[in-house]
Formats: C-alpha cells, structure tokens, sequence
C-alpha cells in the first residue's frame, strides 16, 4: 500500500492529499502565518502583504499534517515544493480575501469574547486552571508578543464567525438525505470465486534473461538515494540552566508567588442534581408547585425508596444531565450560580440538600465527593522552578553563547572538535539521512537538511552556519558520510528481482484461470459455488454487504458496488486483479437501495449534519472564488 502511495503520488493523488489539508489552512488558520517578517510582500490583498516568511510558515505547516496523515509513508520528494508553496500562497489569499470580507460585512470579536477564547485553550492551563504566566512565557518562547497572539486569534476568530454563518445558512432536505442513504446503505447480494496467485508459483522458474530484463526496465526502483551521515554539537538552554546556580531562598520566593496559581487545587465537589425549571414570570402558586414536587422527590430518595440517579433521569428539567443521573462532574467555587455553589459547599459527603432556588427554578443537590483543596509541596516542585527561572535568567547568556559557537565554528571550518573542546559540548553523530528527509530526529529538520545538502557543508566539507531550531536549541552540523545516488548492482537486488517476477507470473496465471471460469460462468451454466478446486481456487457466499464491509477483500467490495444492477431473475459478473496477485470473480445477484425510514432519529441528525457540511464547505469556497475575483491582488512571482 505504501509502495502504491508512492507510485501514485506524483499524479493526481499527491494533490487530491494536499487537497484535503487546504480547506482547514484556509478556514481555521495558524496564528504564526500572518506575524510579518521574512522579506518583502510575496502578494498584496486589498493592501494586506503577504511575506515570504508567512509562506514558508503556511508550508512548514503543510509538511507537519502531511506526516501526521501519512505516517510511514510521508516522503517529501512525492510532493513538489514548487507546487506546495504555491498552494500556501494560495490559501494565504484566500484567507486573506475572507478577513477583508468578514470586516467589511461587519464580524467583530469584542474584548470579552477574545479573552473566553483564550482562556479556553488548554494549552494555556496549569493545575486545571487557565495561568496568565504560562500563556506569557509561551508566547515569548515563540517569539509573540501578546498582542500579535490576540490580534491573530480576533482575526481567526471573525473568519469562523463568517465560516458559522455560511455554513448556517445550508438547507438539507429529507429528499437529499434519502438519495444519501439510498446509496450508502444500498446493500448487494454478493459471491465470488478468489484465485489464489500462491498456488501457481511453484510451478513457474525464472530464467536469467527475465532477471536482466527486469533489471534493465526497472533501474529506478533500485536506486539509491543520496544520503548523508552528519556529526552535531547542540547548545540547549537545558545544559545552561542544569548548570545554573539559583539560591533557595529565590526558589522560595518564586514559589510563594505563583503557588496559589499554579500548585494549588482548589476544594472541589463532585455533585448531582435535579432541576424543576420554573419560568421567570411564574406565579407564586407555579413556585411553590414547582417546590412541592421537588421536596416529594427528595423525601423519596432520603428514604431509600428511589436513589438519585433515578430520580434525576425521570424528573430532572436538565436535559444535559439527566441522562447521566444528574451527573455535574467536580464543580469548583465560582463554576456555579451563588445558591447553588453555598448549597452544594455547604453539604457533607453523600448529603442531599434542601430545595435551592436559582434563576432557572428549584434544584436538589447532592455531594457524593468531596476533595479538600490540595497544595504542591515545595520540595515536590523547586526542581521545575529551578529549570525555569533560569531559562529566564540565562536567556540572553545562551543567546551569547550561541554567537560564540556560530563564530568558532567559522573560524575552524573543517571540524567540530575546537567548538567541542572549548564549550564542553559532545560531538553527536546521526543515522543515514537521505536528500528528501528522515522521518524523525535531527534529518527530520528542514533547516538541518538544507544545511546539510548545500555547497558550503556537502561539496566543500564546511562545518554550517549555527542552526536555531527553536528558541532554546542550537545546532552547527557537518557531513561525516556521503554516500551519492547509485544504482544498487543487480546481485545485491537479485533475490527481490527473482520474487517480484516470480509474483508477477503467478499473478498473471491466477488471472488467466479466473478470466477462463468468467467465460464459464457466463456461457457454459457453470454454477459458481461448483467451481472451487481446493488450494487454487475458493468460493464465498457473502449474501447480502454494504459499503463499509471489512471481512472482505476491499476489492471485492468496490468493484461489487461499482458493477450494473442485474435484471430480474439474472445475476451480474465481472472479474478483478486483488492486491497481492489474486484473482477475483465477482457475482452480483441483488440490489436493495437503503431506506430513510430504516434510520434512528440520531443516526439521521449525523447525516444531516455531515451533509449540511459537505456542501457547507463547498458554498464557502464558492464565496473565496468570487471574493478572490472582485478583489485587488497583486503577486510577484519572481519572489515566491
């Protein structure tokens, strides 16, 4: 499968990959695209620049969600960087047009809702709880300063403003969600005879001349790439601040400061509840109602007759917990309206409350936990303190020293050894790297890979320029091993020839005799479950499958549902090549379209709204196109 990605890659199904990642670029955005810097404006949109250092962001991002999709198989020489970075152009645009729009139409992010985005995310949390010094040292190690970060979530956020409204704007009928599902739980009556390409292969031998002529015809698949093995020092803001000198009594003041925000839990509550909503313009009898019903319900759980949970999912007004027994989870001072939170703090483990009123009607609280507020002890933390104040304190040293080892290096370009010798750094090597990138590591780097591949480092055997791969992490590199593209000599590749060639007659044979029982089964009256011959060929009555069945070879299956309906009282036939060389014989003898009515009322909800947003996305992209050719573009491709 990997192999096929590959091969395929180049083509369409590269782009239809990079596809998939364009509509998120474009609509949800990265703060970091659009930070300035980086070169002269690359476009302008509607007096908007776009930088080569926001493209080489919106690419770097590219790569990333490449390989998270990928995995193994993510090799960067199956994409053209030309291609990849006029598409991060382009959706830089896109983006762009869709801002100066969601302005114009008059989207804003107040204050207030900015600040709840923010603390929302829990990349910014400590202790469970949002950390104002988090969220800053974050930023500063990422080079943001608050206000860009803010001004970058206002403006991501207004384009999802936009993005809600267009998509709320979507009309699904119940005549689409029957074609829908018409097609997507059709199900198909389904046999097949499966000729196995195994059972051909020791029959067959392969001479010397197939050996060569595959050789020849194939010298692509067994090159070698050019690839290197590279020695590094590393600086690492982690060796200064292991060697940093910080008093106790600095780590005590620090912790004294920031204990309350971030080592201490504050007291929680698990609870339940039940609620009886009363309307704000009830009467004082509904009131009092409402009240009665709920002291009976409490009489009965404190009882024993009933137990909460019950109660809570037959009574409760709380759509959100009644299903769960009325269960709220830990709640904190503060989470909750101020009656409710003395009512449910007030109560011991295991208690039922009162009757509370609140804004929304009456509530029956229960506490079935109670967790005391718990503090970090100083000698649990000081280490992580000690880390931390100084990487804040050695900043600019280790910004020095950086300069020291960049100047060092220079000076002594033909080996590590005097940058190793003077700063106390150990010379690490790493595996081989090919020219396209390793998976993980040090090669995984497009600084280092450049680095590694250009003039100065690969031809001339320089030590590189000093390399910053974060904000706490400098490399200098030099290649130690350089092994150049070859072409691997056919004795070393002789066995894989053998059983590629090997596989490849056995495939063709398994499809000669599959395409000799279609003809049977077509003209003869041969039945289909007659026509298994032990190891050679099988039969499998499926019955009736859908689209996503998985006990059967995936082949199988897409063919089966691409094949013409059969006429009443006939069946339909047709033949395969499966993975791996087999080959199938495919028998379709019924169609039954899937049903609306067959859905449950969550099931066609889910539909729905997977449909609502496919076609969602594609009115969105309808307005980009328009907005993209009403607006005031510039680009100057000699600097993409």
């Amino acid at each position: 499968m990997l192999q096929d990605i590959r091969d395929r890659s180049r083509g369409w199904l590269a782009y239809v990959i990079v596809g998939v990642i364009a509509v998120p670029l474009v609509l949800f955005g990265i703060y970091n695209y659009f930070t300035g810097g980086g070169g002269g404006a690359v476009a302008e949109v509607g007096g908007h620049k776009i930088t080569s250092q926001d493209i080489a962001n919106a690419y770097q991002r590219q790569q990333q969600q490449l390989r998270q999709m990928l995995g193994d198989a993510y090799d960067p020489s199956m994409f053209s960087e030309k291609e990849m970075r006029q598409r991060a152009l382009d959706q830089l645009i896109d983006r762009a047009v869709l801002t100066n729009y969601a302005r114009d139409a008059g989207y804003r992010v107040s204050d207030k809702m900015l600040g709840q985005l923010i603390r929302g995310q829990k990349v910014f949390y400590e202790n469970g709880k949002f950390s104002r010094e988090r969220y800053q040292r974050l930023l500063a190690q990422n080079g943001l300063s608050p206000e860009a970060y803010e001004n970058n979530m206002r403006a991501q956020e207004t384009i999802g403003q936009l993005q809600r409204g267009v998509m709320n704007s979507v009309m699904v009928t119940d005549a689409d969600l029957s074609q829908v599902v018409a097609l997507e739980r059709q199900q198909r009556k389904v046999a097949f005879l499966r000729v196995h390409a195994d059972a051909y292969k020791h029959d067959l031998q392969v001479s010397d001349d197939e050996i060569q002529s595959y050789y020849k015809e194939h010298q692509d698949q067994f090159k070698r790439p050019e690839r290197v093995k590279l020695a590094y020092v590393e600086l690492t803001m982690d060796q200064l601040a292991s060697k940093a000198d910080i008093s106790e009594d600095k780590l005590r003041q620090r912790y004294q400061q920031v204990k309350d925000q971030r080592f201490t839990q504050p007291a929680r509550r698990h609870v339940r509840h039940i609620l009886i909503q009363v309307p704000k313009d009830a009467s004082k009898e509904q009131v009092e109602k409402a009240k009665e019903k709920l002291e009976s319900i409490r009489q009965r759980v404190v009882s024993g007759d009933a137990t909460f949970a019950a109660m809570a999912k037959q009574y409760s007004d709380d759509a959100g917990s009644a299903d769960k027994g009325g269960d709220l989870g830990f709640i904190r001072r503060g989470d909750m309206v101020k009656p409710f939170e003395q009512a449910a703090f007030s109560l011991k483990e295991g208690t039922v409350s009162q009757p509370v009123r609140t804004d929304f009607g009456w509530h029956l609280i229960k506490v079935t936990e109670v967790q005391p507020q718990k503090v970090k002890p100083f000698d649990q933390v000081k280490d992580q303190l000690r880390r931390e104040m100084a990487k804040d304190e050695l900043s600019n040293r280790f910004y020095d020293l950086g300069s020291k080892v960049a100047n060092l290096a220079y000076e002594s370009p033909d080996s590590l050894k005097p940058v190793a010798d003077k700063f106390k750094l150990e010379i690490k090597h790493t595996g081989w790297i090919p020219r396209q990138g390793a998976d993980q590591g040090l090669g995984s780097q497009d600084k280092v890979l450049k680095a590694a591949f250009s003039d100065e480092v690969l031809q001339k055997g320089y030590n590189s320029q000093l390399l910053e791969l974060s904000s706490d992490r400098d490399v200098v590199v030099r290649v130690a091993e350089h092994q150049r593209a070859e072409t691997r000599p056919l004795d070393e590749v002789r066995d894989d020839i053998v059983a590629s060639v090997r596989q490849k007659k056995a495939a063709d044979a398994a499809e000669a005799e599959g395409n000799k029982l279609l003809k049977q089964l077509r003209g003869d009256g041969l039945v289909m479950a007659k026509a298994a011959d032990g190891d050679r060929v099988a039969f499998k009555d499926a019955g009736m499958i859908q689209r996503d069945n998985s006990s059967l070879p995936g082949g199988v299956v897409d063919i089966a549902f691409r094949m013409q309906r059969p006429a009443d009282g006939k069946v339909s036939l047709t033949g395969t090549r499966l993975p791996g060389g087999d080959f199938a014989v495919v028998q379709v003898a019924k169609v039954e379209n899937g049903k609306l009515t067959a859905l449950s009322d969550k099931e066609r909800k889910q539909l729905r709204d997977r449909l609502r947003s496919v076609r969602g996305q594609a009115a969105l992209q309808s307005l980009v196109k328009s907005l993209r050719a009403s607006a005031d573009i510039t680009v100057h491709k000699d600097r993409l």
